[in-house]
Order: structure tokens, then sequence, then C-alpha cells
């Protein structure tokens, strides 16, 4: 039975990284957003309601509604200052410890390396700052000869500072569609704030209408077709950090749970209730419980409400529980 990985922003949180609900008070003290008063009330008026995507969903429809240069003007306030966010995150990862102590056996990287693949939803560059290295290949004893980002491949950039901590910008290499089986796979479901399609836009998707980006993208449709074939046998996923709130990923968990081809494990500071839609937490959710907890709650194999610097720090009892999954 495989074991593979789905990282939320729950993940990046451990180090400092911004929930969806937390990236308001970023958003809206940047000097693009304080110019621009549609984004400023886009913010305001999703702050409770599904937070800074759907505010920049609504942009995006009033651009494409009338294509004027002002509602233009907006949008690229917007994704300029979304892509801020992210550059400021990896600024912090890369200035704080990844590991909250130095045991080879309880490092976050050994845990990371056990996967037989990570998929994530971040479009952040933690895992690219802190784990994707050579510590892969050292970590996993022999299992991997390193690790990949498949079919991805690295832009040159003459005007990149290599003193600055977000690694250099990607780009989709179409003739690599694959992967190879001696590395560690780290996919990338919604793309990466450093990535850049073709045409040179950023291949980074957020907003409303996820499943109809990720059709229009080549490589992302094949990072999607590649997790739904994950469930084709009976699989051992561990989510860590994801609030549910992505149609297309929840499809290929509820189909999974109902064909019992699932074992999850879920970590959450909300622990099972996680799975519960109409907790009073859960602003904007999708589905409702029946849906959610009802069909994925038989397939719990274990839960986890503890931050993971607890866990990998001096949390042997915790810890253990988590290395029960590999078992």
């Amino acid at each position: 039975m495989r074991r593979i990985a789905l990282l939320g922003a729950g993940f990046s949180r451990n180090w400092g990284g911004f929930l969806a609900d937390e990236a308001f008070g970023y958003l809206i003290g940047c000097p693009e957003v304080r110019a621009d008063a549609a984004v400023q009330a886009a913010l305001h008026r999703r702050r409770t309601a599904g937070g800074f995507e759907s505010a920049l969903s609504d942009i995006q429809g009033s651009y494409l509604h009338s294509k004027g240069a002002t509602e233009k003007a907006s949008l690229d306030r917007a994704q300029s200052a979304i892509t801020s966010m992210f550059a400021a995150m990896d600024k912090g990862f890369a200035e704080r410890p990844f590991e909250p102590q130095n045991d080879i056996a309880y490092l976050v990287r050994t845990f990371l390396a056990k996967f037989d693949a990570i998929y994530s939803l971040n479009q952040d560059c933690l895992p690219e700052i802190r784990y994707l290295n050579d510590n892969v290949m050292l970590g996993s004893s022999g299992k991997w000869a390193g690790w990949q980002l498949p079919g991805m491949r690295p832009v040159h950039d003459p005007n990149r500072d290599p003193l600055r901590p977000t690694p250099g910008k990607r780009t989709p290499d179409a003739a690599n569609f694959r992967v190879a089986p001696n590395l560690q796979p780290f996919i990338k479901l919604h793309g990466s704030h450093n990535w850049i399609a073709d045409g040179g836009d950023p291949l980074m998707i957020l907003g409303a209408n996820k499943s109809t980006s990720i059709a229009a993208l080549d490589v992302l449709r094949w990072y999607l077709d590649l997790f739904g074939q994950e469930f084709d046998k009976p699989t051992r996923l561990m989510i860590i950090g994801y609030g549910f709130r992505d149609p297309h990923i929840n499809e290929n968990l509820l189909t999974a749970a109902r064909a019992k081809r699932l074992e999850l494990f879920l970590v959450d500071a909300l622990g099972a209730d996680a799975l519960d839609q109409n907790n009073n937490t859960k602003r904007g959710a999708i589905y409702v419980r029946s849906e959610i907890d009802e069909i994925l709650s038989p397939a719990l194999i274990g839960t986890s409400n503890r931050s993971l610097l607890s866990t990998f720090n001096e949390d042997r009892t915790e810890h253990a529980k988590f290395m029960r999954f590999f078992d």
C-alpha cells in the first residue's frame, strides 16, 4: 500500500505561513491594495466569507465581465499583492529553523522522506527552501536518490539575486511529464508563486473555478490526474492542514472512501472535527457534513491536533502515533 501526504496551508503555518483567514491582515496593508478602493472593498467583503481567494475571484469576475482598464488595473494590483505575500512568507521561512531539535530519528525531514509521494496545495516555497535538497537522499535510508518537481524545469533568470531565499523560477517541461521512480515526487497541485507558464503568466491557481483553470494548464491537469490515480488501489493518506474547501480534491477523497480504498490520518488543529463542515470555524465551506464527515470519518486511522513543531520536538508519544502511519 502506498503512503502519500497532502499538505495544505496548515502545514506551512507551523513555520509562520499565513492561513487563508490570516492573509487579510497582510494584504490590506500592501501599497497596491491601499491604492485601489475596489481591491480593498473586495477584501473587506470577503474577510469572513471565503477569504482572500474569494476576494480575488470577485476582482477576476469584474474584469472578465467588463474587460475595462480600471478593472484590469485592480486585478494586477491584487495579484501583485498576493505575490508579495508569498515572497514575504518565503523570506520568513528562510530566517527561522526548520527543525525543532537535531536528533535524526525525530527530524521533520526524516518524516517527510518516508512518503512515496507528497502532494501540496500550497503556493509558497517552504519545501524548496527547507526540504528539497540533499537531505531527501540522506534522510531516506537509501529509499530515494533525490527529489523531483515532475514536469517542471528551472528557468535562467539573469536578474535574480542569488542571495534571495526564494528558489529560482520554473516553467513546464512538456517533454518530461513523467515521474522518475528513484526520486521522491513533490507535486504542487495548484502551482507555485515562482512558476511561470509558457506565455510568462504566473502558473498559480487561486480564486474560484480552480477546476477550469487547472484543466487549461497541461502540467496541473497531469498533476490532478496523478493524484486521482493514487486511489485506483488502496492508499494510506496523511492530510496535514487542509480545510476541505476544494471540490476537485474532495471528490477524489470521497470517491476513494466510498470504494473503501482510503485510509486517512488527519493532522489539523481541529482534529477529527476538521471534517465537520458545519463547524462554526469553517467559513465558506463547500460541503455539508453528510458528504465530508459521514463519508470520510469511517476511513480515519488516526488524527492529531498538535502542531508539527511540538510532535517533532519532545512529544515522543505523539511522534510514535505518527510513525504508526508507516507500519
